[in-house]
């Protein structure tokens, strides 16, 4: 259109100055000049015609021949980043005890550890931990996503270490892929959520990210009794607004690559009675043993576990959290009792409450038995795996600084049946010289 609308305006110049031009000619010659230029006015306005219906057939047609052409409905890599989301958060974190805890072979092998800690372990040491997140969430109308959280640091470290109790040797890698799974929400009933790649535990009440929980320190179950990942598939579907469930199959607990040919059963059922109650029943089954030449039956040992969550928002400012353990698994050669059965229980209960806008309150308290010393294993690397029973305390003062900036300061207190902590003059029996390990930290978190 707008092709020939220029065409008719050049046309009009052209005769006008040909009339300007000619003025001072006879008009027979005139006459002839401008009919000349006419034809060749008209000449040129049908080859123009010709080019736009070429043009034109060009853009409704794919470069497949006869194929219609469809227009890309998004704007390209801009509008593929607005969809994604990123967040994650900055740790520092710095912890003293009562005890001079002796080394327990870290990264450094020098650094002392604090026993039965998660990822404040370190004592007199600065912390420096982070994660990045980056998601592109499904919904009705976008029903393809991903999700992948990428810790680095001191937490990193720790996740990476094959020793999940507090104690023993750990890996140099600074960075850890705690998740990193491809989404698909599939239009069946209410909308069938799929995930499939790394992906957190289903169990528990605490997760890794600190801000997350009541407390800045993780408890016994989650450092003890609990996985931290898995690597498989999980599907996800809500009967209704009551009922949600869970099913799934992974390579095992906290593991890449299977270490035997049987898959773990990931189940789970989540209650909502009402609006401020959740009640989650979940179950992890099968084997997690490594497979020994021949086999001998390790695929047939069977680990589970049986974990309850329940949380209770009793206001917009107090909610309760309550959770249980029970673990067991078949021919463990790693306790106490070699090539037998064991198991280990614990309870979790935590209250937090807002005292205002900028200060928040939580306390925590357990107990876990591992009588069989398969999940402490090893108190340090000069102990063998011993029966023990912890009885843990927390209490945390949560301020916020500023917009996105969190202070922690906390103080916990642990009490084992034996003499588990301060190691400093450990004899090669392993026993320590104290049942009780007290301690004050720190922590400073920015979230984006």
């Amino acid at each position: 259109m707008q092709s020939k609308l220029t065409c008719k305006w050049l046309s009009v110049m052209l005769v006008l100055l040909v009339a300007f031009t000619f003025t001072g000619l006879n008009t027979a010659q005139a006459d002839v000049s401008v009919q000349k230029l006419m034809d060749k006015i008209e000449a040129l306005e049908s080859k123009v015609a010709q080019l736009e219906s070429k043009t034109g057939m060009k853009e409704h047609l794919s470069p497949v021949k006869g194929k219609e052409y469809m227009p890309p409905t998004g704007e390209g890599l801009v509008k593929t980043m607005s969809d994604i989301h990123m967040g994650g958060y900055l740790s520092t974190l710095y912890n003293v005890s009562n005890i001079n805890p002796l080394n327990n072979g870290g990264a450094s092998g020098t650094n002392p550890e604090l026993v039965t800690r998660a990822f404040d372990r370190d004592e007199a040491s600065f912390e420096t931990s982070g994660e990045f997140v980056f998601e592109k969430p499904v919904s009705e109308s976008s029903r393809a996503g991903f999700r992948t959280d990428w810790q680095f640091g001191r937490t990193a470290r720790i996740l990476n270490s094959a020793m999940v109790s507090g104690t023993g040797a750990e890996a140099d890698d600074n960075l850890y892929i705690q998740q990193a799974y491809i989404e698909y929400l599939a239009p069946l009933g209410n909308g069938l959520d799929i995930k499939v790649g790394r992906f957190s535990t289903i169990v528990g009440a605490e997760v890794i990210e600190s801000a997350e929980n009541f407390n800045s320190s993780r408890g016994y179950l989650f450092n003890l009794a609990q996985p931290f990942t898995h690597n498989g598939i999980l599907a996800e579907y809500s009967l209704n607004d009551m009922v949600d469930l869970k099913i799934g199959f992974a390579n095992g607990w906290d593991t890449t690559v299977d270490n035997n040919r049987g898959k773990t059963g990931l189940y789970n059922i989540t209650l909502h009675p009402t609006d401020s109650i959740d009640i989650s029943n979940s179950l992890l089954w099968g084997p997690e043993q490594t497979r020994t030449v021949g086999g001998l039956n390790t695929d047939s040992n069977i680990r589970g576990l049986y974990d309850l969550v329940v949380s209770y928002s009793a206001s917009d400012a107090l909610n309760l959290i309550g959770n249980f353990d029970w673990g067991w698994e078949e021919n463990n050669t790693g306790g106490v009792v070699g090539n037998g059965a064991s198991q280990w229980i614990g309870v979790m209960g935590g209250a937090q409450y807002a005292v205002n806008d900028w200060l928040t309150v939580a306390g925590r308290l357990e107990w876990f038995s591992d009588n069989d010393g398969v999940r402490l294993g090893s108190i340090s690397t000069y102990t063998t795996a011993e029966r023990v029973n912890l009885f843990g305390m927390t209490y945390t003062a949560d301020i916020k600084v500023a917009d996105n900036l969190l202070t922690r300061l906390e103080w916990r207190l642990d009490k084992s049946q034996d003499s588990i902590f301060d190691l400093s003059t450990a004899a090669a029996t392993g026993t320590g010289a104290s049942s009780t390990q007290s301690t004050f930290g720190a922590e400073m978190i920015y979230q984006f």
